[in-house]
Formats: structure tokens, C-alpha cells, sequence
């Protein structure tokens, strides 16, 4: 295992150790407000940590995480990003069933095994290197970095926003302290290790994500809970759908949406990135029918 893989399987394992052992507070009998303010602070900790601990120390590791990150963890890094996304884009409606699912689920599987491997297959180590390549042309540079600046600050800004709720509600701390803490643990998170970094957070956060949801089948399992995964399709096939319109130009606007491209610019290869896109497709699957 390489230095990088140990530190991370080191912060995984403790991220791990402590969402059990909230759990088990639980069973036990805590109570539900230090239960709830808890969670969010081993959130923070762990991602915050695990940027420290993979600090770049090269260009080549910040810029591209110098190709090694295995396509499993890549593909649970996008499934996070897809899931930060998905609650983000169900948060813009007052009624979620209304919004063009079909066109966004699309769109994702779309990005995930083709438009993300095709950019790796560029040798591309940032979206923007392949605008630069492609357009020479000043004034087209100019307009891509001014949409991509405005979409990283739009998926930036709803990021924070819902982390900066969840500690809001959960440690009963004003707005500015919850805006300030989380975008505290977001730099560090993120600003070490470029894009090594951001890869083995959203990873982490993808592995911590499905293991909740295990843990809590458990839970509903052993509470008696009628646990029906045959009742998932029935529950899809009567979903609303969107007008085609709304569902063409969402399917089109995810499948474009670069933050689904930058786990595969960290893997060695674009069979990698397919393979990573398809881990992310299984792990979101498995997670949305568990959660549904």
C-alpha cells in the first residue's frame, strides 16, 4: 500500500469507527442532541483530516493526482458528487417529484461512462487544459472560464449552504458560525492536495454515505421494519414526469456539468474512468433504492 493509501485507509477506518460508535450512542440511550451535534463534528474532522493528510507535494500530485487513484474510489468520489448534486437539484423545488428526474438520471449515466472518460482520454489534468487546447481563441477562453467560474460558485455555494445548515440545526450555532466552520473544513478539505485531495474526500464521503444507509437497514431490519426493495420500482414507474422539454434540457445540462468529469482525470486511463463510472452508477443505485 502506498503512504497516500495507508493515511487515508487510517482516516477511513477511524471516519468508520466513528460513525458506529454514534450509532451504539444511540442504541444506548444518549441523548439526541449530543447524538445530532456529534455527527456533523466527525463530518468535519474526517474530511478536514483526510485533505491534510493527502497534501500534494509535487504539481503533477495536485494537478492530477498523478493518475493513481484506483477506479473503485474514483467512482465512489463521483457518486458523492452526484449525490451533493441530486440534493442540491431537489432543494430548488418546493415539490421534488416535478423536476425532470428521468432527463437528470440521463444525463448522469451519460457523463459518468462517456463524456468523463473521453476527457481523460485527452491527458487533460484540469477541465479547463482542454478548453485552452481546443479554442485558442481569446475571447472563447474568456466566455468558458467565466461558465465554468459560475458553475464551480454555484455548486460551491450549495455545498457550503447545506453543510452550514445541517451544523446550524444540529449544534444550534448561529448562520455565520455554521457558514464560517464549514467553509473552514471546505478549504482544508480541499486546498492541500488539489485534486488529490478532493478525490479521497468525496470518496470517504461516498464510503461514509452507503455506510449509514447499511447501518440503518440493519437497524430497521432488527426494529422489525418491513424492508422491500421490490416496492422501489413500482414506487419509479408512477413518478411524474416532467414535460420532454424540461426533461431533454436537463438530461443535456448534467451530462455537461464538468464536476462529474474530475474523478477521472485522477485514474490512469479512460477504461479506468468507465470503470469508475460505472462503480459510482452501482453505489448510487444500491444507495437510492436503500434510501427510497
Amino acid at each position: 500500500m502506498t503512504p497516500v493509501g495507508a493515511k487515508v485507509a487510517f482516516a477511513l477506518g477511524a471516519l468508520a469507527l466513528a460513525i458506529i460508535a454514534l450509532f451504539a450512542l444511540e442504541r444506548v440511550g444518549a441523548p439526541d442532541a449530543l447524538v445530532a451535534a456529534l455527527g456533523p463534528i466527525a463530518a468535519l474532522i474526517g474530511v478536514a483530516g483526510l485533505g491534510v493528510l493527502t497534501r500534494a507535494r509535487t504539481l503533477l500530485d495536485y494537478l492530477s493526482a498523478r493518475r493513481a487513484t484506483p477506479p473503485f474510489y474514483a467512482g465512489l468520489a463521483l457518486a458523492a458528487v452526484i449525490g451533493g448534486f441530486a440534493l442540491a437539484f431537489a432543494g430548488a423545488a418546493e415539490d421534488a417529484t416535478d423536476l425532470p428526474w428521468r432527463g437528470v438520471g440521463g444525463g448522469i449515466v451519460f457523463a459518468a461512462l462517456a463524456v468523463a472518460p473521453r476527457w481523460r482520454g485527452r491527458q487533460a489534468s484540469t477541465v479547463a487544459d482542454v478548453f485552452a487546447t481546443r479554442f485558442p481563441s481569446p475571447f472563447t477562453r474568456v466566455a468558458f472560464a467565466l461558465i465554468l467560474c459560475a458553475c464551480g460558485w454555484g455548486l460551491a455555494t450549495s455545498g457550503l449552504g447545506y453543510a452550514a445548515l445541517s451544523l446550524r440545526d444540529s449544534l444550534g450555532v448561529g448562520e455565520n458560525a455554521a457558514l464560517a466552520l464549514s467553509a473552514v473544513a471546505l478549504v482544508l478539505s480541499l486546498a492541500p492536495g488539489g485534486l488529490r485531495s478532493l478525490v479521497w474526500t468525496d470518496a470517504a464521503s461516498g464510503a461514509t454515505g452507503l455506510l449509514v444507509i447499511g447501518l440503518l437497514l440493519a437497524l430497521s431490519a432488527q426494529s422489525g421494519l418491513d424492508v422491500q426493495f421490490e416496492n422501489v420500482g413500482a414506487a419509479l414507474a408512477v413518478w411524474p414526469a416532467a414535460p420532454l422539454v424540461q426533461e431533454v434540457a436537463a438530461a443535456a445540462a448534467a451530462a455537461s456539468l464538468f464536476a462529474f468529469v474530475h474523478p477521472a482525470l485522477s485514474v490512469a486511463s479512460a477504461a479506468a474512468a468507465r470503470r469508475a463510472g460505472l462503480t459510482a452508477l452501482i453505489a448510487l443505485g444500491l444507495g437510492g433504492a436503500a434510501a427510497a
